[in-house]
């Protein structure tokens, strides 16, 4: 964050005595501790006026470039200082924060190592070090730089916290949990490590320790956004809904969540302003699959009296045209009609009340606009072979690399699994690193040709319902392609990483929200193949019956 800076009263050089140059570096360095840093900046400029081969001017001109949010210039002035001085390591180490901001890894790396030859015991840059190594993939060289520094300074908060995450990456969740206690010995006000020992707790299948730890946290920083945003899941995952709804709440002021919020003049309905004769907008936010879950409550709206408007991405406009209840469907970012009242639409379970016994909406409550299933009756009527929808993708989120990988399943190990099947299966799968993985290799997946890809002719959520209608089965990684197909009342079977969302709740094949789900759960070894033969075996079964039901 940057700091408040202050523009000092510019000297008179011509009253200052040439060769004082420690009285301007000396109120340059008090101005740069004390936040000022343009003032700072000026003062050190005036030093390299007087001696311009300063190279602690030149160091101290590139850290407060650096903290400006300047890495470019702030890497060319910490250069110029390395040229002119002695090996230093507090340079080479404001040069590898440069570079990480500039996203050159690798030099950084080189700059942290130079420093750490030169200060063996720079705990600060080996616990940078050790975190640039996690941000280039390679666990091993993060995990040793993190335990280096903590042999050099066993009290080192930090480097227990990054090593417990790069243990976490691994799949260590016993050793995560070990050095996350650790650092919360040594600052037992450390509300990260609480959440963190909860994340941990929970991979570990102890739930019920996870929220207590939650809860820990939140009774030392009540208003803590990250301790609040991990407990609502914890409590949702386990079924704890009336509570998890109130801290989910809390969802706004934490992380990527924020961009959601809108800031309208118009009051937010929380459920106690009576709706009779007024207009309610209900408005997406997060994912699609999140906006396709919750347009249920619509419908509930609208019984209490209210005209419902509903804001959606373009993508699902068709889809949601004729959603029960809703007398309006806007795109988001076009001009909204007038309205009384607002609500978030994943702010209405809290609103309902909404328990794991009693998620609200008819089934199904989404179908495919009718032109659309015309369409793809065409396309597909003639194929009599038990039809399969199939998504093994959630696409590629460039800040969630964690998520990616653990749902994300490649394609050739769904085509081991299910080649040879009797039955045809179609590619619903949208997003161009899984359509690169398909497109040309149809035959070498399924060699019997019974493998099609869908993709270049599904243009929005309309195309992918109308060919849902059509299917007799969807089987889908944790997305929104499943929440359509759930939503429409068909068969659909969910491979569900181990680390599931909170929605699915724990230990269960099924899900009060969608009838018709059956929910595949990896076991704690994180294996998708026996999730895979698993279906693969259930499939054969519905290939049988269905072949038996059509003689």
């Amino acid at each position: 964050m940057r700091s408040q800076t202050t523009t000092a009263v510019q000297p008179d050089l011509a009253l200052q005595p040439a060769s004082d140059i420690d009285v301007f570096f000396q109120q340059a360095m008090g101005l740069h501790q004390m936040g000022q840093w343009e003032a700072a900046r000026y003062f050190y400029e005036q030093v390299l006026v007087l001696e311009h081969r300063h190279f602690e001017a030149m160091h101290m001109l590139g850290l407060v470039a650096l903290q400006s949010q300047s890495p470019e210039i702030s890497l060319g002035w910490i250069d110029q200082a390395l040229a002119l001085s002695p090996p230093n390591a507090s340079m080479l180490f404001h040069r590898a924060l440069a570079l990480e901001k500039l996203l050159r890894f690798d030099e950084a790396i080189n700059s942290y190592d130079r420093a750490i030859v030169i200060r063996p015991a720079f705990v600060q840059a080996l616990v940078n070090r050790g975190a640039v190594w996690k941000q280039l993939g390679r666990l091993d060289m993060t995990i040793a730089s993190l335990q280096q520094a903590v042999s050099v300074d066993a009290t080192c908060v930090p480097a227990y916290l990054n090593l417990g995450n790069a243990q976490t990456a691994r799949m260590q969740w016993d050793l995560a949990l070990e050095n996350y206690q650790k650092a919360i010995e040594l600052d037992p006000g450390s509300e990260t490590a609480a959440v963190y020992i909860a994340k941990s707790l929970r991979m570990l299948g102890r739930v019920p320790e996870a929220i207590a730890s939650c809860e820990s946290a939140l009774a030392l920083h009540p208003n803590s956004a990250l301790a609040h945003w991990n407990l609502a899941h914890l409590l949702l995952l386990s079924g704890q809904w009336e509570r998890g709804w109130m801290h989910y709440e809390w969802r706004w002021q934490f992380g990527e969540n924020a961009k959601f919020q809108r800031a309208f003049q118009e009051p937010m309905w929380n459920g106690t302003q009576a709706l009779e004769g007024k207009t309610l907008l209900l408005h997406h936010e997060q994912g699609l699959g999140d906006t396709i879950q919750f347009c249920r409550y619509a419908s509930l709206c609208s019984g209490l009296g209210a005209r419902i408007l509903l804001e959606v991405p373009k993508s699902l406009l068709s889809l949601m045209q004729g959603i029960e209840g809703v007398s309006q469907v806007i795109v988001r970012g076009e001009a909204l009609p007038a309205f009384d009242y607002h609500c978030p639409l994943m702010s209405l379970p809290r609103v309902f009340n909404t328990t794991s016994e009693n998620p609200p909406g008819a089934q199904p409550y989404l179908q495919a606009p009718e032109n659309k299933k015309r369409y793809w009756q065409e396309r597909l009527g003639e194929m009599d072979k038990f039809k399969v929808g199939m998504v093994w993708s959630g696409g590629v989120r460039a800040e969630q690399a964690e998520l990616n990988a653990a749902r994300n399943i490649p394609l050739a190990m769904v085509a081991d699994a299910l080649r040879g099947l009797d039955m045809d299966f179609f590619s619903l799968q949208k997003g161009e690193s899984a359509e690169i993985e398909i497109y040309g290799h149809e035959k070498e997946y399924w060699p019997e040709g019974n493998f099609f890809d869908l993709a270049g002719d599904i243009h929005d959520f309309g195309d992918t319902a109308a060919i849902i209608a059509h299917m007799d089965l969807v089987i889908s990684v944790d997305t929104s392609t499943l929440h359509l197909a759930a939503a429409m009342g068909k068969p659909t079977w969910l491979l569900n990483k181990y680390d599931t969302c909170w929605r699915w709740l724990l230990n269960r094949e099924t899900s009060p929200w969608y009838p018709t789900l059956k929910i595949y759960r990896q076991d704690a070894k994180m294996d998708w193949k026996p999730v895979l033969e698993r279906v693969a075996a259930d499939l054969a079964k519905e290939a049988y019956v269905f072949a038996v039901q059509r003689k």
